[in-house]
């Protein structure tokens, strides 16, 4: 039995049974279901009972299952589309119920615009009854209490006058009345409001191929207008030196600030004027145009630097109301996101025409990434990613004084992401005084802990470091960077690459655990490209690099050991930073890299206090003789407590800096210069020939020793001779007895 014949005989056989089998139908049908056969006919007269049924549901049902038609079957919608206009338009102008306003809103726009190909169609059906639909939206936008009823007519009213512009001439005003008085009114709801958006920045191309451009430039100064008068109401109490207080309007110099006149409402609403001016000149922004456009650069840019330039508690020798000030202070940081969202959307849509003023943005970026409050602090999201888009929209820029000094803002964004440094306890005989029991805590307590420190506790601290992540890369290809801060920035992303694999998904948010993974791309990609950077940063972190990603599991980047080794491109003629200068090791900091560092809140393995320097002054020799790669590079690391002997030291540095066990073979070792290392420690000799050690120099000058104050305890007893009874003697020549010889060795296979 074919499939229109069982709905027809059991679903939509009354009006009830179709209401409630609707769902089912609307989901099973498809376009092969409307192959031609003798039960098409039967379907729509049974569609055209319902569309004409007095029964609101059973017209919902119909209008439904005709949109359903026409989606799977063109010829069926050509044919019977124009008796389906003729049921479905007078409903728009009656008082139905909103499922079937929808319905038909829905089914006529689809008609509407899905038969452009059809001339005939379009002169017979679609032209005569065009205008009617859009006044139809008008009145149920303007006059519907339903807020999803008048979101859906104007969706449908912005897509038809894009796609039928010229019919919509005689229809321009009253539609610009009804977009006007949306964003007017300001306890509408943004969806609607931004539904509204739509509508008006579509609305030039009314006026044609010819002034379609002429129509966008004057909208688009007119909003430049209105958003400059909402700043200057909104900053009432403070002095606005770039537009001298004034804005003009047909030649002629005003204040809209004396128009309004202070008040704490005045200042919210203002702002929301200003919010939905600076969303209708993003939308302006995108919007299709079939000719080139005349966009005022100038002013747009200054709007924006307007925005971002606006203080908090900024003197002002006047008499002002104090509430009123802290309204406006409450609302600068919104303004702030306000200028970095347009000129965000601004550089997206001009490129490199953004060149001249990408000076002054950087220095406006970068005072606000030097206030110390913390509402500021927490609002330097939006001048980040500012900064990047600016940065990746421009070409390579010079501006060498707000590169480094935006670097080292940022590089504190991302010091969380590292372990932190914790204090070594001191030992408990240091602890105890004389006479006193050692205190015992209870074993296992730290199984109980159930809160644990998440790096991103928000979205936005996630995106935070995402957008520093981005803002960093691009700084170290891009700009000249001093060596001081192009170090600490290669130091830190090696840093991160080796220890944030080791750190789980639900350390760093708790919000989204795919952020985990999101950073630890932007970082392997940071390291793989410092590979073949042209300033010779990969040669030195060359064989860390390449080791970790050996061992890599992510998919997507690959590294191209290939291209590394033998690079395509040609050598650089500029003079630029050697290899020499990029600083990678501990030893060779200047007293400004060490600066540079703690002021970021960066400490190295080595700086951690050691309870076991009084047993043990000379404890730190490890760090200086085998000069391992971990206690070189500058990273917190983790230090409850001190390993009792070398192996599990090597084994806790490693867990410090988050790097394996199989990953540490593969590190490059790293030497320090002949002159730092130490000297012995008699004291820990015999302990150390016991125990498993990494290579060390033959130096009989350097050792290594672990750093601890406490006993090493064996796990047998064992008399060690001393150094002067291994000497032989002439004497014992004779009596010495002959080494046995091992016949299962293969050193005569060999």
């Amino acid at each position: 039995m074919h499939l229109l014949e069982t709905f027809l005989l059991w679903h939509l056989a009354t009006d009830d049974n179709a209401l409630v089998s609707l769902p089912y139908i609307y989901q099973v049908l498809s376009p092969k279901d409307f192959t031609p056969s003798s039960h098409l006919g039967k379907w729509n007269a049974r569609l055209n009972t319902l569309l004409h049924s007095q029964d609101p549901g059973a017209r919902w049902v119909g209008l439904c299952l005709a949109y359903k038609t026409c989606r799977c079957s063109k010829a069926i919608m050509k044919d019977s589309a124009h008796s389906w206009v003729s049921v479905a338009l007078p409903l728009l102008s009656r008082n139905e119920p909103p499922p079937t306003l929808k319905a038909a809103i829905r089914l006529l726009g689809y008609v509407f615009q899905r038969t452009t190909d059809f001339p005939e169609f379009q002169r017979q059906t679609v032209v005569p009854n065009l205008p009617k639909y859009s006044l139809a939206l008008i009145g149920i936008i303007q006059k519907s209490s339903s807020l999803d009823l008048k979101t859906t007519a104007c969706s449908a009213l912005k897509r038809i006058v894009v796609t039928f512009p010229s019919q919509h001439r005689a229809l321009l005003s009253q539609i610009n009345a009804t977009s006007d008085l949306c964003l007017s009114q300001e306890a509408l709801p943004d969806l609607l409001v931004d539904k509204s958006i739509d509508l008006v920045s579509s609305l030039h191309l009314v006026a044609g191929k010819v002034g379609a451009g002429a129509a966008w430039r004057s909208r688009v100064d007119r909003v430049l207008q209105e958003a400059s008068d909402c700043l200057l109401s909104i900053r009432s109490t403070y002095s606005d030196p770039n537009s001298q207080n004034l804005s003009r309007t047909n030649g002629t110099a005003h204040d809209p600030r004396a128009a309004s006149g202070p008040s704490m409402t005045g200042t919210a609403s203002h702002f929301k004027k200003l919010q939905r001016s600076v969303d209708l000149l993003l939308s302006l922004l995108k919007a299709y145009s079939p000719r080139q456009l005349e966009l005022p650069l100038a002013e747009l840019v200054n709007l924006g630097l307007r925005m971002m330039r606006c203080k908090i508690d900024e003197i002002n020798h006047g008499v002002v109301d104090d509430n009123l000030r802290a309204m406006e202070n409450a609302v600068t940081p919104d303004i702030w996101a306000l200028g970095c969202q347009l000129l965000v959307s601004l550089s997206n849509c001009v490129h490199q025409r953004l060149v001249p003023y990408v000076v002054a943005i950087n220095h406006i970026i970068l005072q606000r990434l030097e206030e110390k409050r913390p509402q500021t602090r927490s609002h330097a999201l939006p001048f980040l990613k500012l900064f990047v888009e600016v940065a990746s929209c421009t070409p390579v820029h010079h501006d060498d004084v707000h590169s480094n000094r935006i670097a080292q803002l940022i590089i504190p964004n991302l010091t969380n992401l590292l372990s932190k440094k914790v204090e070594a306890e001191p030992s408990g005989d240091a602890k105890r005084s004389k006479g006193q029991k050692r205190s015992r805590g209870n074993e296992g307590d730290e199984q109980f802990k159930l809160i644990k420190r998440v790096v991103c506790e928000s979205k936005d601290d996630g995106d935070l470091v995402k957008s520093s992540l981005d803002a960093l890369h691009l700084l170290v290809h891009r700009t000249s960077l001093q060596p001081s801060v192009r170090s600490l920035i290669v130091k830190l992303m090696l840093s991160l690459r080796l220890s944030l694999p080791q750190m789980p998904p639900s350390s760093i948010s708790a919000v989204s655990l795919a952020l985990h993974a999101e950073l630890s791309i932007k970082i392997r990609q940071i390291c793989l490209d410092i590979l073949t950077d042209p300033f010779g940063l990969g040669e030195q972190a060359f064989g860390l690099i390449f080791a970790a990603e050996s061992r890599a599991s992510e998919s997507g980047l690959i590294l191209d050991s290939s291209s590394i080794l033998h690079p395509r491109l040609p050598p650089l003629v500029k003079s630029h930073l050697s290899h020499s200068s990029v600083i990678l090791f501990s030893s060779e900091e200047s007293p400004e890299d060490i600066s540079l560092r703690q002021s970021s809140g960066i400490a190295q393995a080595n700086s951690l206090p050691d309870p076991s320097k009084q047993a043990a002054p000379s404890s730190v020799a490890l760090q200086a003789s085998a000069g391992h790669l971990a206690d070189q590079i500058a990273a917190p690391v983790v230090a409850p407590s001190f390993p009792t002997s070398t192996s599990q030291y090597t084994d806790r540095l490693s867990q410090s800096v988050g790097v394996d066990d199989t990953i540490m073979t593969d590190v490059p070792v790293f030497k320090e210069a002949p002159g730092v290392a130490q000297e012995i420690n008699p004291s820990s000799q015999e302990s150390q020939e016991l125990q498993p050690t990494p290579q060390i120099p033959t130096d009989t000058n350097v050792t290594a020793v672990p750093p601890t104050s406490k006993p090493i305890v064996h796990p047998a007893p064992y008399s060690r001779p001393s150094a002067a009874a291994l000497v032989p003697s002439d004497d014992d020549d004779d009596d010495e007895p002959l080494p046995e010889i091992n016949m299962d060795s293969s050193s005569e296979e060999e």
